[in-house]
């Protein structure tokens, strides 16, 4: 019995290394041909459905990268990223540094963006982002009223909270069809900070083709959305105090009482 566990568990190994070995060889195939063609050698529309850019919006971006370009370094950083974008889907941020196991909150706590917009605050002006109910409550970022009464004010507050905020679900939908690399049952198979990497050059290439007006018509559809869950409790000195959330409750009261009037 054992010879049989052992002789499956070399013909295993063999399968894998085999599978290994297919992969770099493709790698390096991928590379000849890279290295060896002129992608720029085709018609704008062939361009277009290869690349997601018109041939002079390529250019352009290759001749401002080229002084900036460096050799690339190795890391065990592992990129998850929230994604901050406006009304137009143009991406105003993308945060890539944590596991996919952290919490939306751990990693929001963590963001420059509320760092950024604490200071705006405390300056005197009132603004915030929309984010789920996977987030803090804050002054400086408002969330839904979850299980609010049907017709209440409330209940009406979160409905337009949620119909603004399906702009950041669409963003990312139309992202993922753009680069399906992106996609969940997609695995990028380089280093987590090359990973990363190509992740926010992705998000870059997306605003140039909204910027540039470039239409996407093979917009997939939308991936099964994960469930929100209420933020974890993180430690004391992590936790929002009494008076942040306090004060988020006010605002977001003014809010409600400006949308009934």
């Amino acid at each position: 019995m054992n010879e049989f566990l052992g002789l499956a568990l070399l013909r295993r190994r063999e399968r894998e290394r085999e599978r290994l070995l297919r992969i770099q060889l493709n790698r390096k195939r991928l590379r000849r041909i890279r290295d060896e063609s002129d992608p720029f050698a085709v018609s704008d529309e062939t361009f277009k459905s290869l690349y997601r850019l018109s041939i002079e919006m390529a250019r352009g971006l290759v001749e401002e990268l080229r002084p900036h370009m460096v050799e690339a370094r190795r890391s065990t950083s592992i990129p998850v990223e929230i994604k901050v974008c406006d009304s137009e889907m143009i991406i105003l941020n993308c945060f890539g540094r944590f596991g996919g196991s952290n919490h939306d909150s751990y990693i929001w706590n963590e963001s420059k963006v509320k760092e950024v917009l604490m200071d705006v605050w405390t300056g005197g002006e009132q603004c915030w982002l929309l984010g789920d109910s996977g987030y803090p409550h804050q002054p400086w970022l408002q969330t839904p009223i979850l299980h609010a009464p049907v017709g209440s004010p409330e209940a009406n507050y979160t409905t337009l909270h949620v119909l603004a905020r399906s702009v950041v679900e669409r963003c990312i939908g139309l992202l993922k069809a753009r680069f399906r690399c992106l996609l969940r049952h997609r695995v990028l198979e380089y280093s987590p900070l090359k990973a990363g990497r190509i992740v926010n050059a992705c998000v870059v290439l997306h605003n140039m083709c909204l910027k540039g007006g470039l239409k996407d018509s093979n917009v997939l559809p939308e991936e099964p959305a994960e469930v929100n869950v209420p933020p974890e409790q993180l430690p004391g000195e992590q936790m929002p105090r009494m008076a942040v959330l306090q004060e988020a409750r006010a605002v977001r009261r003014r809010i409600i009482n400006r949308l009934h009037l």
